[in-house]
C-alpha cells in the first residue's frame, strides 16, 4: 500500500529542527506556535513594560513550570545548574552588601534596577565570580543532601 503524501511534504522550505527526534521537534514547534520560543538570556536590565510582559507570560505558564519543577526535583542537578545556583547566591550576597542588609524584595523597582546596574560593573563581576567559585562545594553538598 502506498504512503499518502501530505501538504507539508511538498513544501520546499528546509526543516528548522532537522536532526531532532520527532518528540523534540513537536515540542519546539508547539512552543513556537504558543508564543514562547526559547530566547537567549540577556544581560541587560528589563524596562518596566518588559517586566510586566514577563510577568504576564509567567502567569500564563505557571502550571507548566510547576510540572517542570516537580520533574526536575527527582533528578540530580547538573554542573551548569549548580553553577547558576552558586552565581545567584553570590549575586544575592553582593546585593545585600550594596543595600546594607535590606531585603531586595523590600526595595522599589528603581532601586533594584540601580543595584543590578552596579552589580554588572567590572569590579563587582570579579567579586561575584570569586564568590561563585567558593560557593560551588557548598551548593554541591546541599544538592547531595537534598537527594538523600
Amino acid at each position: 500500500m502506498a504512503n499518502f503524501v501530505s501538504f507539508k511534504d511538498m513544501l520546499a522550505t528546509p526543516d528548522a529542527y532537522a536532526g531532532y527526534d520527532d518528540q523534540l521537534k513537536y515540542r519546539k514547534q508547539k512552543n513556537k506556535r504558543m508564543g514562547y520560543e526559547e530566547a537567549e538570556p540577556t544581560e541587560e536590565e528589563l524596562s518596566i513594560s518588559g517586566r510586566r510582559k514577563l510577568a504576564r507570560v509567567m502567569k500564563r505558564r505557571k502550571s507548566q513550570l510547576k510540572r517542570s519543577r516537580e520533574r526536575a526535583k527527582k533528578r540530580m542537578a547538573t554542573k551548569d545548574v549548580l553553577k547558576k545556583r552558586a552565581r545567584r547566591q553570590s549575586r544575592g550576597a553582593a546585593a545585600k552588601i550594596l543595600t546594607k542588609g535590606k531585603a531586595k524584595s523590600d526595595l522599589s523597582v528603581a532601586m533594584k534596577k540601580s543595584i543590578e546596574k552596579r552589580l554588572s560593573q567590572g569590579g563587582w563581576q570579579q567579586r561575584i565570580n570569586v564568590l561563585q567559585k567558593r560557593l560551588m562545594p557548598k551548593v554541591r553538598k546541599q544538592e547531595v543532601g537534598r537527594k538523600r
